[in-house]
C-alpha cells in the first residue's frame, strides 16, 4: 500500500494488489481502498495516492490500473477516472 503523512500523522491511505488476468496472460492492478482523512480532502492528496499506485503498478508491470466504485460516488468517480485505466 501507499501512504500520505505529514510531521502531524496519517493523512491517507491507498491499499491495491496484484490480480491475475488469465485470459490475457498478464496480471493487474486492483485498486482495493482509497481514504484521505475528512479534514485533508480537497488537497489533491487523493489524486497524488492514486498516481503514486500507478506508478507503482507500472513498474511492477501490473498493468492496467483497475477500480470499482459506488455509482453515487461522485466525488471518488472524478478522481478516479482522472488516472487512465490502461
Amino acid at each position: 500500500g501507499v501512504v500520505a503523512a505529514d510531521a502531524d500523522g496519517l493523512l491517507g491511505l491507498a491499499h491495491y494488489r496484484s490480480v491475475p488476468e488469465s485470459l490475457q496472460g498478464r496480471r493487474s492492478c486492483f485498486l482495493d481502498d482509497l481514504f484521505v482523512h475528512p479534514r485533508h480532502r480537497q488537497r489533491g492528496i487523493g489524486e497524488a495516492l492514486v498516481r503514486e499506485v500507478a506508478l507503482q503498478a507500472q513498474q511492477a508491470s501490473l498493468r492496467p490500473l483497475q477500480w470499482a466504485t459506488a455509482r453515487d460516488n461522485l466525488q471518488a468517480r472524478r478522481l478516479y477516472d482522472r488516472e487512465p485505466k490502461a
